[in-house]
């Protein structure tokens, strides 16, 4: 690596942890300021509110690092047009796109740091946290004789269609249990209810409850009766846990399950594939910030141009969240609805920067 594009990536780096340090601060204060309004409650002082905080910095790290990239990126560029040092660089034989290569890197590489802190650190930190701000939840096995918040849940695990009044957070207990069994027409043939299911040696049990056949209205007492259920007590127990916070694995397997048993799963591709494509996002802001830099320090509008760096990046995160909505609603492809605001907006800042080579 040459000496100019060491200097490049260094300085790049300085800015955007800048940037960064100044942007997770402002959103741990804004954090403090709309918890506190929970001291007292339930035994939560101002140490509670201190830890819960401290574990939310991971997560908040890996929200802020696109946009302090952006901010990074454009604040080193401008500083070394402002002293002339892009003019220097450029009278050598460096090209606006060759400057680039350096700046590309470490955005890949703050791509890289950032999936990993999120995905190994702030999905389990944030699970700690919020267990710190609600008690109730609690851990081991204090939370496996604890149900999940989550009811009222229907799936099709064939042949049944399988109604659950409660989960034990365990995962491996089912409360207020019905299955209707499907027939080859889509009928309900027959329904097993029982008001509790358990997962013994391998499969589901219903210590106790009664079957009804339809045909004949006749229903019969069951007792330690096994049940053709394919659910993994870790898909029930995942019932309860917010996508964001599972990390990459568990959440491609949580998905690959829910799909063998034909449940519908956009949503959580949706959010698996954001995982990836929000940290490559830091890559798309180098991309999209350069093109915007003046190249000398007698240019005109360069605030114009600053600003309007900045209002592209939020566009790239607005259309992010536009891709969300239009997944769940007009049945895009998850994969394609994720990748889309990143392949559009990081084509659109090759061709700017082409242009101006």
């Amino acid at each position: 690596m040459k000496t100019a594009d060491r200097y490049l990536l260094w300085g790049f780096f300085a800015k955007t942890a800048l940037m960064l340090f100044l942007l997770a601060g402002i959103y741990v204060l804004s954090e403090a300021l709309k918890e506190s309004r929970r001291l007292g409650e339930a035994g939560i002082g101002l140490m509670e509110l201190g830890q819960y905080l401290a574990l939310r910095v991971p997560g908040i790290l890996h929200e802020m690092a696109p946009f302090a990239v952006l901010l990074g990126t454009l604040v080193w560029l401008s500083d070394l047009a402002r002293n002339a040092e892009l003019t220097a660089l450029r009278a050598g034989g460096m090209s606006l796109a060759r400057m680039a290569r350096p700046l590309l890197l470490g955005g890949l590489v703050v791509a890289a740091v950032s999936f990993a802190v999120n995905d190994r650190i702030a999905t389990r930190a944030e699970a700690f946290g919020e267990r710190i701000l609600n008690p109730g939840q609690g851990s081991g096995a204090e939370a496996s004789r604890q149900w999940l918040s989550s009811g009222g849940i229907w799936f099709r695990d064939e042949p049944y269609m399988v109604s659950v009044d409660q989960v034990r957070r365990s995962g491996r207990e089912l409360r207020g249990v019905r299955l209707y069994r499907l027939g080859p027409n889509g009928l309900v043939t027959d329904v097993i209810s029982g008001d509790s299911v358990v997962f013994r040696e391998g499969g589901w049990v219903l210590p106790r409850g009664y079957a009804v056949e339809l045909a004949t209205l006749e229903a019969s007492p069951l007792r330690d009766r096994a049940l053709a259920l394919r659910a993994r007590p870790e898909v029930m127990a995942d019932l309860g846990r917010s996508p964001e916070r599972m990390t990459f694995p568990q959440l491609w397997t949580y998905a690959e399950q829910l799909r063998r048993q034909r449940q519908p799963v956009a949503a959580l591709s949706f959010t698996l594939w954001q995982k990836v494509t929000r940290s490559l996002a830091c890559a798309v802001m180098v991309l999209v910030a350069i093109p915007f830099v003046t190249l000398t320090p007698r240019s005109g509008g360069r605030v114009g141009r600053v600003l309007a760096g900045i209002g592209l990046g939020l566009a790239f995160h607005a259309s992010n969240v536009l891709a969300e909505n239009l997944s769940a609603v007009a049945g895009i492809s998850a994969a394609m609805a994720a990748w889309a605001p990143l392949v559009a907006f990081g084509g659109l800042g090759s061709w700017l920067l082409y242009r101006r080579r």
